[in-house]
């Protein structure tokens, strides 16, 4: 079985979010990996002195990004990226959509969107199905739909904008938007079909 690893230094905050009986819930899956006081501490200071060894059945590392020092933040990246291993890095400080597909899956997000009620369905999911889709975590089971639209808006924006260091800005945000449809859609340039049928399917 697939297991997922949870680093989180801020235990005060998953009760910010969750009921006991939620959070009991969330600990109690099958295959996470949820270390709290001094198991997490010695966690996080083992990736920041790069001496971190995972688990072969590790498939999933979901941390709080501000946990861990540049150079520790570094190792965690390049050591999932050559495991193959899916990474998700939330911080309350990040609020637009990084994401990368290729051999693992990586996605950057904001705390209150890895923190909701969903979160124990959507690590049962992950450790039951091969190739899960980490965009779930930020946009739920319609989360195709939400990429095209959002990318579908920032192409109307770049073909409103006529400041070339603001397009610039706008291209940036589209980069991620391409990759992540491009996963599951291999033909970006006809988006436009696939959102109405998407919204008929509704």
């Amino acid at each position: 079985m697939k297991k997922i690893l949870f680093i989180e230094d801020r235990p005060l905050r998953q009760a910010q979010y969750f009921t006991e009986a939620e959070l009991s819930a969330l600990k109690a899956i099958s295959g996470l990996l949820f270390p709290a006081g001094d198991d997490c501490r010695i966690i996080i200071d083992k990736i920041n002195k790069e001496e971190l060894e995972v688990d072969q059945l590790i498939a999933l590392v979901v941390a709080h990004r501000s946990a861990f020092s540049a150079q520790g933040l570094l190792f965690l990246v390049q050591m999932t990226e050559k495991r193959e291993i899916d990474l998700i890095l939330f911080s309350g400080g990040s609020n637009q959509l990084n994401y990368t597909a290729g051999k693992r899956q990586f996605l950057s997000m904001n705390s209150n969107q890895i923190y909701k009620k969903e979160l124990s369905a959507l690590f049962n999911e992950y450790t039951d199905q091969e190739g899960f889709p980490l965009l779930k975590f930020q946009y739920g089971d319609n989360y195709e739909l939400e990429l095209f639209l959002k990318y579908r808006l920032l192409q109307t924006k770049l073909s409103l904008e006529e400041d070339e260091d603001l397009r610039d800005l706008i291209e940036l945000k589209i980069e991620p938007f391409e990759t992540a449809i491009r996963r599951f859609d291999p033909q970006p340039e006809k988006f436009n079909q696939t959102i109405e049928y998407k919204i008929a399917a509704l």
